[in-house]
């Protein structure tokens, strides 16, 4: 192994395969150390980072699986490689309170925003359907429409007072880590403006378990 650090004097970080020479591994770690209290890493028991399988399976960069958090070396920033770590942090999180999260008033909100950028897209020619949007979990075709089709450069124009970046619209659990994400990285009033239920549930489990 290339190197090892810690979270919180607990959370074993190791890096499978070098980052970038210009990534700067402890500064990040000491980010997040000052900026995510320790509780929401209770589950978490170790960092890898470097290249896995996973990522061409799944078409992903980072996961969350059993644990562990899985991060890419690939990083263009330290803020790239910040947010996939309190990203994937965030589903680690829904694993230890899902009913809380998961509960009727985030649906409520999710489906709510949803069904804004639905009629949104439609007024601006897009043949979209109203079933797809109501669904919470992620839908292969959906996500190929934000990203591949509409591409998030436009679909950030329809989304920007609806959700914290365009890839919150994907599913209700990619609201919830999307959120989560702003909050603790960018701005809780923004995520209190825009996403009432998450900076709600992040406060009250942060009061609840400091």
């Amino acid at each position: 192994m290339l190197g090892e650090h810690t979270l919180f004097g607990k959370v074993n970080v190791y890096t499978l395969q070098p980052l970038p020479d210009h990534v700067d591994l402890e500064h990040v770690l000491d980010t997040i150390e000052d900026r995510v209290p320790s509780v929401f890493f209770h589950d978490i028991d170790s960092v890898f980072i470097g290249h896995f399988k996973e990522f061409e399976e799944r078409q992903v960069n980072a996961f969350y699986s059993d644990g562990a958090l899985f991060i890419t070396n690939d990083q263009s920033t330290d803020e790239d490689l910040l947010d996939d770590i309190v990203h994937e942090t965030a589903h680690a999180v829904e694993r230890m309170f899902p009913e809380y999260i998961y509960d009727h008033s985030l649906q409520v909100e999710f489906v709510g925003k949803r069904k804004r950028l639905w009629n949104r897209l439609k007024q601006h020619g897009w043949n979209v359907d109203l079933d797809d949007f109501v669904q919470l979990g992620y839908q292969q075709e959906l996500d190929e429409l934000f990203y591949m089709e509409i591409g998030y450069p436009e679909l950030s124009s329809h989304t920007v007072d609806l959700f914290n970046s365009p890839y919150g619209a994907t599913s209700i659990q990619e609201y919830w880590a999307n959120g989560f994400e702003g909050f603790f990285l960018r701005s809780p009033q923004r995520i209190k403006d825009l996403s009432p239920q998450i900076y709600n549930k992040i406060i009250t489990l942060t009061n609840k378990y400091k």
